[in-house]
C-alpha cells in the first residue's frame, strides 16, 4: 500500500510538471506577442512582464530580434512539490520558445 501511495504521488507530480510546461509555453507566446508590438527600447521589459504574469517570477527571459522576427525564450527550473516525491525527483529545467513577426510601428 505505501508503494502504491508513492506511485500515485509521483504520477500527480508528473501531471504538475506537464501543467507547468504548458503554462510556460503559453507565457512564451504571450511574451513574444508583447515584444513584437513594443518599441525596440521596451521589448525586453514588456516580454518579461507578459511572461511573469502567466507564470512565476522565477522565469528567466531572453529576447532576440533577427530581421523582422522576434524570438522569446523562457527558462524555468521547477521543483517537485508533492510530499515524499521531492526527495526522489530531481529539479527539472524547462525551456519554452516562441517566435512572432515584428509589427510595423
Amino acid at each position: 500500500m505505501p508503494l502504491l501511495a508513492l506511485w500515485l504521488l509521483l504520477l500527480v507530480q508528473v501531471a504538475f510538471f506537464a501543467r507547468d510546461r504548458i503554462d510556460l509555453q503559453g507565457a512564451a507566446r504571450d511574451a513574444a506577442r508583447a515584444a513584437s508590438v513594443a518599441p525596440p527600447s521596451e521589448r525586453l521589459l514588456r516580454a518579461t512582464r507578459a511572461a511573469q504574469s502567466g507564470t512565476t517570477s522565477r522565469v528567466a527571459v531572453d529576447v532576440e530580434v533577427v530581421g523582422q522576427m522576434v524570438t522569446v525564450v523562457l527558462h524555468l527550473r521547477e521543483h517537485a512539490t508533492m510530499p515524499l516525491v521531492g526527495a526522489l525527483v530531481p529539479d527539472i529545467d524547462m525551456t519554452a520558445r516562441a517566435t512572432m513577426p515584428l509589427d510595423p510601428p
